[in-house]
């Protein structure tokens, strides 16, 4: 089984540069800390909109 915690620190940091490359260029990006409960909202209404936009469309 995969360790917990890992992988998202590294997609953490590949967002953290790529975030910090938009921010001086057009991007109006606003970041805050969620808690576990949250995130799993966000995430799955964000994949819900993914999965319609490839799927419906």
């Amino acid at each position: 089984m995969l360790k917990e915690g890992l992988y998202e620190e590294l997609i953490s940091e590949k967002l953290k540069v790529e975030l910090a490359v938009l921010e001086d260029e057009k991007y109006d990006i606003f970041k805050d800390k969620l808690d576990v409960e949250e995130a799993r909202k966000h995430l799955s209404s964000y994949i819900l909109t993914i999965h319609d936009l490839y799927f419906m469309s």
